[in-house]
């Protein structure tokens, strides 16, 4: 899930050059570590049932912001790294 984190805040900073993309991509970052906070609520047993309830919402949060990201996106380099991403993103859900 940090592997995530870390390919999301490459994204934001470094290949997002306006600020449209740049916002995508750091809720991008948000949401990887919304979602790792929550399945460690859940692996821990804290706040069982509240997690539950949020963690359907936090999924659908990040893929909205990875289309969105990959829609606003500007250059090969970005547009092939959120397509990793997206790859990631399926294997990990």
């Amino acid at each position: 899930m940090r592997g995530l984190a870390w390919v999301a805040a490459l994204l934001a900073v470094a290949l997002a050059p306006d600020l449209y993309a740049q916002d995508a991509a750091l809720r991008l970052e948000m949401l990887t570590e919304r979602i790792a906070k929550l399945q460690a609520q859940l692996g821990q047993g804290v706040l069982v049932e509240r997690s539950n309830r949020a963690m359907p919402e936090a999924l659908r949060g990040f893929d909205a912001a990875l289309r969105e990201a990959q829609a606003r996106s500007r250059g090969a380099e970005a547009r092939e790294n959120y397509v990793l991403l997206a790859l990631l993103w399926k294997e990990y859900r």
